[in-house]
Protein backbone atom coordinates (compact mmCIF):
# COMPACT_ATOMS: atom_id res chain seq x y z
CA UNK A 1 0.00 0.00 0.00
CA UNK A 2 0.89 3.21 -0.59
CA UNK A 3 2.48 5.70 2.17
CA UNK A 4 0.35 9.11 2.82
CA UNK A 5 1.29 11.83 0.39
CA UNK A 6 2.29 15.19 2.17
CA UNK A 7 0.93 18.41 2.75
CA UNK A 8 2.13 21.43 1.76
CA UNK A 9 4.29 21.81 4.57
CA UNK A 10 5.49 18.34 5.51
CA UNK A 11 9.70 17.84 4.75
CA UNK A 12 10.93 15.78 2.36
CA UNK A 13 11.21 16.29 -1.62
CA UNK A 14 9.34 19.65 -1.97
CA UNK A 15 11.72 21.35 0.49
CA UNK A 16 13.99 23.76 -1.17
CA UNK A 17 17.39 23.07 -1.97
CA UNK A 18 20.30 24.95 -0.76
CA UNK A 19 21.54 27.88 -2.85
CA UNK A 20 18.17 28.14 -5.00
CA UNK A 21 15.50 30.59 -4.23
CA UNK A 22 11.81 29.47 -4.56
CA UNK A 23 9.77 31.75 -6.69
CA UNK A 24 6.48 31.80 -5.34
CA UNK A 25 4.68 33.86 -8.42
CA UNK A 26 6.03 30.97 -10.36
CA UNK A 27 3.78 28.79 -8.64
CA UNK A 28 0.41 27.40 -10.97
CA UNK A 29 -2.74 27.55 -9.27
CA UNK A 30 -4.85 24.03 -8.91
CA UNK A 31 -7.16 23.17 -11.32
CA UNK A 32 -8.76 20.57 -9.05
CA UNK A 33 -12.13 22.00 -7.33
CA UNK A 34 -11.29 22.50 -3.38
CA UNK A 35 -12.88 19.66 -1.70
CA UNK A 36 -16.63 20.29 -0.51
CA UNK A 37 -17.23 20.64 3.51
CA UNK A 38 -18.58 17.39 3.45
CA UNK A 39 -15.43 15.53 2.49
CA UNK A 40 -13.14 18.25 4.48
CA UNK A 41 -14.83 16.95 7.64
CA UNK A 42 -14.49 12.99 7.17
CA UNK A 43 -12.32 11.70 10.11
CA UNK A 44 -13.06 7.73 9.52
CA UNK A 45 -9.83 7.19 6.68
CA UNK A 46 -7.48 5.12 8.27
CA UNK A 47 -4.29 7.03 7.20
CA UNK A 48 -2.55 8.94 9.20
CA UNK A 49 -5.62 10.51 10.22
CA UNK A 50 -5.25 12.84 7.39
CA UNK A 51 -8.88 13.14 5.54
CA UNK A 52 -8.95 13.04 1.89
CA UNK A 53 -11.58 12.77 -0.59
CA UNK A 54 -11.83 9.21 -2.87
CA UNK A 55 -10.63 9.45 -5.93
CA UNK A 56 -12.56 8.08 -8.79
CA UNK A 57 -12.49 4.75 -10.50
CA UNK A 58 -12.87 1.41 -9.72
CA UNK A 59 -11.09 0.18 -6.26
CA UNK A 60 -10.41 -2.84 -4.68
CA UNK A 61 -13.20 -5.74 -5.78
CA UNK A 62 -13.76 -8.93 -4.68
CA UNK A 63 -14.41 -11.47 -1.59
CA UNK A 64 -12.91 -14.81 -0.12
CA UNK A 65 -14.18 -17.52 1.82
CA UNK A 66 -11.82 -18.45 5.28
CA UNK A 67 -12.90 -21.30 6.77
CA UNK A 68 -13.34 -21.47 10.97
CA UNK A 69 -14.12 -25.03 11.49
CA UNK A 70 -12.39 -25.23 14.79
CA UNK A 71 -13.22 -22.34 16.12
CA UNK A 72 -9.09 -20.87 17.14
CA UNK A 73 -7.95 -18.41 14.76
CA UNK A 74 -4.94 -19.92 14.35
CA UNK A 75 -6.16 -22.62 12.11
CA UNK A 76 -8.46 -20.58 10.18
CA UNK A 77 -7.37 -20.74 6.40
CA UNK A 78 -8.60 -19.77 2.79
CA UNK A 79 -11.24 -22.32 0.84
CA UNK A 80 -12.33 -19.94 -1.56
CA UNK A 81 -10.49 -16.75 -3.30
CA UNK A 82 -12.91 -14.86 -6.21
CA UNK A 83 -14.64 -18.39 -6.52
CA UNK A 84 -11.49 -20.00 -7.44
CA UNK A 85 -11.27 -22.96 -4.68
CA UNK A 86 -8.06 -23.08 -2.38
CA UNK A 87 -7.30 -26.07 0.03
CA UNK A 88 -6.33 -24.73 3.44
CA UNK A 89 -4.47 -21.78 2.23
CA UNK A 90 -2.56 -19.39 4.29
CA UNK A 91 -4.70 -15.74 4.70
CA UNK A 92 -1.51 -13.97 3.07
CA UNK A 93 -2.81 -15.39 -0.46
CA UNK A 94 -5.87 -14.43 -0.16
CA UNK A 95 -6.59 -11.28 -2.97
CA UNK A 96 -7.10 -8.96 -0.37
CA UNK A 97 -5.05 -7.43 2.11
CA UNK A 98 -3.71 -9.46 4.74
CA UNK A 99 -3.96 -7.15 7.01
CA UNK A 100 -7.42 -6.27 7.02
CA UNK A 101 -8.69 -10.33 6.52
CA UNK A 102 -6.27 -11.29 9.63
CA UNK A 103 -7.84 -8.53 11.33
CA UNK A 104 -11.30 -9.05 10.18
CA UNK A 105 -11.35 -12.69 10.97
CA UNK A 106 -10.09 -11.96 14.81
CA UNK A 107 -12.88 -9.56 15.01
CA UNK A 108 -15.72 -11.38 13.65
CA UNK A 109 -14.65 -14.80 15.88
CA UNK A 110 -14.23 -12.51 19.39
CA UNK A 111 -17.69 -10.22 18.82
CA UNK A 112 -19.42 -12.39 16.54
CA UNK A 113 -20.69 -10.21 14.29
CA UNK A 114 -20.41 -8.38 11.01
CA UNK A 115 -17.78 -6.22 10.68
CA UNK A 116 -15.67 -3.58 7.85
CA UNK A 117 -12.79 -1.79 7.56
CA UNK A 118 -11.77 1.02 5.44
CA UNK A 119 -8.18 1.29 3.66
CA UNK A 120 -6.94 2.46 -0.12
CA UNK A 121 -5.34 0.68 -2.60
CA UNK A 122 -1.95 1.86 -4.13
CA UNK A 123 -3.77 4.00 -6.74
CA UNK A 124 -5.07 5.35 -3.69
CA UNK A 125 -8.79 4.87 -3.84
CA UNK A 126 -10.70 4.34 -1.05
CA UNK A 127 -12.40 0.72 -0.36
CA UNK A 128 -13.97 -1.16 2.19
CA UNK A 129 -14.15 -4.78 3.53
CA UNK A 130 -16.93 -6.20 5.33
CA UNK A 131 -16.62 -9.63 6.60
CA UNK A 132 -20.31 -11.42 7.65
CA UNK A 133 -19.90 -15.17 9.79
CA UNK A 134 -21.55 -18.40 8.90
CA UNK A 135 -22.66 -20.45 11.73
CA UNK A 136 -22.74 -23.83 11.66
CA UNK A 137 -26.19 -25.74 11.75
CA UNK A 138 -26.47 -27.36 14.97
CA UNK A 139 -24.39 -24.51 17.49
CA UNK A 140 -23.28 -20.80 17.05
CA UNK A 141 -20.00 -21.95 16.69
CA UNK A 142 -18.90 -19.51 13.25
CA UNK A 143 -17.71 -22.35 10.92
CA UNK A 144 -16.64 -19.69 8.12
CA UNK A 145 -16.51 -16.06 6.95
CA UNK A 146 -16.99 -14.41 4.18
CA UNK A 147 -14.95 -11.29 3.23
CA UNK A 148 -16.09 -9.16 0.65
CA UNK A 149 -14.19 -5.49 -0.91
CA UNK A 150 -15.49 -2.79 -3.10
CA UNK A 151 -14.83 0.45 -3.58
CA UNK A 152 -16.52 2.98 -0.69
CA UNK A 153 -18.93 4.09 -2.91
CA UNK A 154 -19.75 0.71 -4.75
CA UNK A 155 -21.87 -2.01 -4.18
CA UNK A 156 -20.52 -4.90 -3.00
CA UNK A 157 -19.95 -7.68 -4.92
CA UNK A 158 -22.83 -10.83 -5.38
CA UNK A 159 -21.67 -12.85 -1.82
CA UNK A 160 -21.46 -16.42 -2.92
CA UNK A 161 -23.42 -19.08 -0.92
CA UNK A 162 -22.10 -20.49 1.63
CA UNK A 163 -23.36 -23.37 3.66
CA UNK A 164 -22.38 -25.15 6.47
CA UNK A 165 -22.68 -29.05 7.75
CA UNK A 166 -21.54 -31.24 10.62
CA UNK A 167 -21.48 -34.85 10.98
CA UNK A 168 -21.46 -37.34 13.68
CA UNK A 169 -19.25 -39.97 14.45
CA UNK A 170 -21.83 -42.26 12.82
CA UNK A 171 -22.50 -40.22 9.51
CA UNK A 172 -25.66 -38.71 10.28
CA UNK A 173 -25.79 -35.42 8.17
CA UNK A 174 -27.78 -31.81 9.36
CA UNK A 175 -27.17 -28.68 7.44
CA UNK A 176 -27.82 -24.81 7.85
CA UNK A 177 -30.52 -23.53 5.50
CA UNK A 178 -27.89 -22.61 2.95
CA UNK A 179 -26.46 -26.25 2.80
CA UNK A 180 -30.09 -27.08 2.04
CA UNK A 181 -30.26 -25.02 -0.45
CA UNK A 182 -26.81 -26.21 -2.41
CA UNK A 183 -27.12 -29.72 -1.46
CA UNK A 184 -30.99 -29.66 -3.03
CA UNK A 185 -31.91 -33.49 -1.08
CA UNK A 186 -34.37 -34.93 -2.16
CA UNK A 187 -36.37 -34.97 1.03
CA UNK A 188 -36.64 -33.22 4.29
CA UNK A 189 -35.32 -34.67 7.25
CA UNK A 190 -35.20 -33.05 10.57
CA UNK A 191 -33.70 -35.62 12.11
CA UNK A 192 -30.53 -35.42 10.02
CA UNK A 193 -29.36 -37.81 6.90
CA UNK A 194 -27.20 -40.42 6.21
CA UNK A 195 -24.18 -40.79 4.16
CA UNK A 196 -25.90 -43.08 1.44
CA UNK A 197 -28.88 -41.06 1.46
CA UNK A 198 -26.39 -38.15 0.97
CA UNK A 199 -24.08 -39.54 -1.47
CA UNK A 200 -27.27 -40.94 -3.88
CA UNK A 201 -28.35 -37.77 -4.66
CA UNK A 202 -24.95 -36.71 -5.94
CA UNK A 203 -23.00 -37.80 -9.48
CA UNK A 204 -20.14 -37.37 -7.70
CA UNK A 205 -18.06 -37.08 -4.71
CA UNK A 206 -14.51 -37.12 -4.44
CA UNK A 207 -12.00 -38.49 -3.46
CA UNK A 208 -14.50 -40.69 -1.46
CA UNK A 209 -12.26 -42.69 0.17
CA UNK A 210 -9.85 -40.08 1.68
CA UNK A 211 -13.65 -38.34 2.84
CA UNK A 212 -14.59 -41.57 4.44
CA UNK A 213 -11.02 -42.03 6.05
CA UNK A 214 -12.66 -39.40 8.56
CA UNK A 215 -15.04 -41.93 10.58
CA UNK A 216 -13.00 -44.74 10.42
CA UNK A 217 -12.57 -46.76 13.25
CA UNK A 218 -9.64 -48.76 11.71
CA UNK A 219 -6.90 -46.94 13.06
CA UNK A 220 -6.80 -43.17 13.33
CA UNK A 221 -9.12 -41.42 11.72
CA UNK A 222 -8.15 -38.58 8.98
CA UNK A 223 -8.51 -35.09 10.49
CA UNK A 224 -9.07 -33.30 7.50
CA UNK A 225 -10.35 -33.55 3.77
CA UNK A 226 -10.61 -31.24 0.49
CA UNK A 227 -12.85 -32.40 -1.91
CA UNK A 228 -15.67 -31.71 -4.96
CA UNK A 229 -19.28 -32.87 -5.78
CA UNK A 230 -21.31 -32.59 -8.44
CA UNK A 231 -24.87 -32.53 -9.35
CA UNK A 232 -27.61 -31.98 -11.34
CA UNK A 233 -30.45 -29.81 -10.16
CA UNK A 234 -34.49 -30.61 -10.97
CA UNK A 235 -34.09 -27.59 -13.85
CA UNK A 236 -31.50 -29.62 -15.79
CA UNK A 237 -28.62 -27.63 -14.64
CA UNK A 238 -25.41 -28.63 -13.37
CA UNK A 239 -23.73 -27.82 -10.34
CA UNK A 240 -20.28 -28.53 -9.16
CA UNK A 241 -19.40 -27.93 -5.25
CA UNK A 242 -16.32 -27.35 -3.27
CA UNK A 243 -16.52 -28.99 0.52
CA UNK A 244 -13.70 -28.32 2.99
CA UNK A 245 -13.92 -30.27 6.09
CA UNK A 246 -12.33 -31.31 9.76
CA UNK A 247 -12.73 -32.72 12.87
CA UNK A 248 -12.82 -31.34 16.14
CA UNK A 249 -13.61 -33.51 19.18
CA UNK A 250 -12.72 -36.73 20.17
CA UNK A 251 -14.78 -40.09 20.76
CA UNK A 252 -18.91 -39.77 20.92
CA UNK A 253 -18.41 -35.92 21.03
CA UNK A 254 -16.39 -35.68 17.71
CA UNK A 255 -17.56 -34.07 15.04
CA UNK A 256 -16.85 -33.66 11.07
CA UNK A 257 -17.62 -30.10 10.26
CA UNK A 258 -17.69 -28.62 6.57
CA UNK A 259 -17.84 -25.55 4.31
CA UNK A 260 -19.84 -25.72 1.38
CA UNK A 261 -19.55 -23.45 -1.54
CA UNK A 262 -20.84 -23.81 -5.51
CA UNK A 263 -17.55 -23.49 -7.82
CA UNK A 264 -19.69 -24.36 -11.11
CA UNK A 265 -18.57 -21.17 -12.71
CA UNK A 266 -14.86 -22.01 -12.22
CA UNK A 267 -15.16 -25.67 -12.43
CA UNK A 268 -13.27 -27.75 -15.26
CA UNK A 269 -15.19 -30.83 -15.26
CA UNK A 270 -18.90 -32.19 -14.10
CA UNK A 271 -18.07 -35.83 -15.37
CA UNK A 272 -20.11 -38.41 -13.49
CA UNK A 273 -18.29 -40.63 -11.06
CA UNK A 274 -18.08 -43.82 -13.79
CA UNK A 275 -17.85 -46.68 -11.27
CA UNK A 276 -20.54 -45.22 -9.21
CA UNK A 277 -22.83 -44.69 -12.11
CA UNK A 278 -22.40 -48.51 -13.11
CA UNK A 279 -23.16 -49.73 -9.86
CA UNK A 280 -26.32 -48.25 -9.28
CA UNK A 281 -27.24 -49.36 -12.65
CA UNK A 282 -27.46 -52.95 -11.41
CA UNK A 283 -30.48 -54.65 -11.58
CA UNK A 284 -31.79 -55.28 -8.30
CA UNK A 285 -33.44 -58.98 -7.63
CA UNK A 286 -37.06 -58.76 -6.10
CA UNK A 287 -36.46 -59.05 -1.63
CA UNK A 288 -32.91 -58.10 -2.20
CA UNK A 289 -30.81 -54.87 -1.36
CA UNK A 290 -27.17 -54.25 -2.47
CA UNK A 291 -25.01 -52.23 -0.45
CA UNK A 292 -21.56 -50.53 -1.05
CA UNK A 293 -19.74 -50.90 2.07
CA UNK A 294 -16.36 -49.25 3.35
CA UNK A 295 -14.94 -52.03 5.08
CA UNK A 296 -12.73 -49.58 7.58
CA UNK A 297 -15.59 -46.95 8.41
CA UNK A 298 -18.10 -50.01 8.15
CA UNK A 299 -20.36 -47.57 6.58
CA UNK A 300 -22.54 -48.57 3.89
CA UNK A 301 -22.18 -45.51 1.31
CA UNK A 302 -24.42 -47.20 -1.61
CA UNK A 303 -27.52 -48.45 -0.68
CA UNK A 304 -29.77 -50.16 -4.01
CA UNK A 305 -33.16 -51.59 -3.52
CA UNK A 306 -36.49 -51.97 -5.87
CA UNK A 307 -37.81 -48.10 -6.37
CA UNK A 308 -40.94 -48.54 -3.81
CA UNK A 309 -39.77 -51.68 -1.49
CA UNK A 310 -39.57 -51.52 2.04
CA UNK A 311 -35.99 -52.13 1.79
CA UNK A 312 -35.81 -48.17 -0.40
CA UNK A 313 -36.45 -47.17 2.87
CA UNK A 314 -33.81 -48.27 4.81
CA UNK A 315 -31.59 -45.81 3.11
CA UNK A 316 -32.12 -43.07 5.40
CA UNK A 317 -32.01 -44.90 8.79
CA UNK A 318 -29.11 -46.80 11.44
CA UNK A 319 -30.18 -49.88 12.24
CA UNK A 320 -29.74 -51.24 15.53
CA UNK A 321 -28.21 -54.59 16.21
CA UNK A 322 -28.42 -56.58 19.10
CA UNK A 323 -25.02 -57.50 20.61
CA UNK A 324 -24.31 -60.46 18.70
CA UNK A 325 -24.74 -58.47 15.53
CA UNK A 326 -23.11 -55.76 16.05
CA UNK A 327 -20.03 -57.87 17.26
CA UNK A 328 -20.42 -60.16 13.75
CA UNK A 329 -20.38 -56.88 11.82
CA UNK A 330 -17.23 -55.35 13.21
CA UNK A 331 -15.49 -58.65 13.29
CA UNK A 332 -16.62 -59.72 9.39
CA UNK A 333 -15.26 -55.87 8.18
CA UNK A 334 -11.90 -55.97 10.01
CA UNK A 335 -11.34 -59.47 8.51
CA UNK A 336 -12.32 -58.33 5.10
CA UNK A 337 -10.35 -55.24 5.34
CA UNK A 338 -7.34 -56.81 6.55
CA UNK A 339 -7.84 -59.22 3.40
CA UNK A 340 -8.19 -62.29 6.05
CA UNK A 341 -10.74 -63.60 4.03
CA UNK A 342 -12.47 -62.44 0.70
CA UNK A 343 -15.76 -64.01 1.42
CA UNK A 344 -18.30 -63.88 4.11
CA UNK A 345 -22.30 -64.84 4.72
CA UNK A 346 -23.41 -63.30 8.19
CA UNK A 347 -26.73 -63.61 9.69
CA UNK A 348 -27.98 -60.86 12.34
CA UNK A 349 -30.72 -59.34 13.94
CA UNK A 350 -31.62 -55.62 12.51
CA UNK A 351 -34.62 -52.75 14.08
CA UNK A 352 -34.39 -48.85 13.54
CA UNK A 353 -36.27 -48.13 16.46
CA UNK A 354 -36.13 -50.18 19.94
CA UNK A 355 -40.00 -50.45 20.03
CA UNK A 356 -39.87 -52.42 16.50
CA UNK A 357 -39.78 -56.18 16.22
CA UNK A 358 -36.55 -57.73 15.08
CA UNK A 359 -36.09 -58.70 11.17
CA UNK A 360 -33.43 -61.45 10.76
CA UNK A 361 -31.08 -60.62 7.91
CA UNK A 362 -28.77 -62.41 5.72
CA UNK A 363 -25.47 -60.58 4.20
CA UNK A 364 -23.29 -61.91 1.54
CA UNK A 365 -20.09 -60.11 1.65
CA UNK A 366 -17.65 -60.01 -1.11
CA UNK A 367 -14.75 -58.14 -0.77
CA UNK A 368 -12.65 -55.77 -3.64
CA UNK A 369 -9.53 -54.83 -3.39
CA UNK A 370 -8.38 -51.52 -3.97
CA UNK A 371 -5.16 -50.08 -4.63
CA UNK A 372 -5.57 -46.67 -2.29
CA UNK A 373 -5.64 -48.84 0.85
CA UNK A 374 -9.18 -48.58 1.42
CA UNK A 375 -10.86 -51.79 0.30
CA UNK A 376 -15.03 -52.05 -0.14
CA UNK A 377 -17.04 -54.71 -0.07
CA UNK A 378 -20.44 -55.66 -1.87
CA UNK A 379 -23.14 -56.71 0.38
CA UNK A 380 -26.25 -58.57 -0.89
CA UNK A 381 -28.79 -58.54 1.57
CA UNK A 382 -32.00 -60.51 2.16
CA UNK A 383 -34.53 -59.93 4.90
CA UNK A 384 -36.76 -62.28 7.05
CA UNK A 385 -40.00 -62.04 6.17
CA UNK A 386 -39.29 -60.78 2.74
CA UNK A 387 -40.56 -58.40 2.54
CA UNK A 388 -39.73 -56.95 5.59
CA UNK A 389 -42.61 -54.57 7.73
CA UNK A 390 -42.33 -50.96 6.98
CA UNK A 391 -40.76 -48.86 9.57
CA UNK A 392 -43.24 -47.56 12.07
CA UNK A 393 -43.54 -43.68 12.32
CA UNK A 394 -41.75 -42.42 9.58
CA UNK A 395 -43.61 -40.41 6.64
CA UNK A 396 -40.46 -41.09 4.01
CA UNK A 397 -40.98 -44.71 4.16
CA UNK A 398 -45.00 -44.84 3.75
CA UNK A 399 -44.28 -42.23 0.75
CA UNK A 400 -41.49 -44.99 -0.72
CA UNK A 401 -44.02 -47.74 -0.46
CA UNK A 402 -47.27 -45.71 -1.10
CA UNK A 403 -46.33 -43.44 -4.22
CA UNK A 404 -50.07 -43.21 -5.71
CA UNK A 405 -50.96 -42.01 -2.06
CA UNK A 406 -47.84 -39.11 -2.56
CA UNK A 407 -48.89 -38.18 -5.98
CA UNK A 408 -52.72 -37.48 -5.08
CA UNK A 409 -51.69 -35.82 -1.66
CA UNK A 410 -49.58 -33.32 -3.98
CA UNK A 411 -52.36 -33.01 -6.66
CA UNK A 412 -54.26 -31.88 -3.67
CA UNK A 413 -51.93 -29.34 -2.37
CA UNK A 414 -51.10 -27.94 -5.79
CA UNK A 415 -55.20 -27.03 -6.13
Amino acid sequence: MASPQRSPGDSGDNKPKPGKKRHLSAARPSSKPAAGPEKQGRTDLPRSGVARSPKQGAAMRGWVVIETLTGNRDDASLILNDEGPRAFSKLARASLPRNLVEDLVRECLDNGGNNYKASTDSQDRVFRVSAIPVRGPASDDIFAISLFSAGLLEPLPKPPVVGTVEWTPSGLLTTNPAAEYLLRPPNELPGGRTIPELLASFDRWEPRAEFLDMFTFVGTPADQWVGTAAKRYEDGTQHQFHITARAVGTGDKRRVRAVICDTSATSTSHDTDIAVAALRAVPIFPGHALALVDLKSAFVHEWLAEEHSPLAGWRHHHPLYDLDGRNQVALTCQELATGARDRALVTVRVRFTPTDNWIEVTGAWTRIPSSDGRPQAILDITPNPNPPPPIKGCDVCYDITHPSVRARTASRNAM
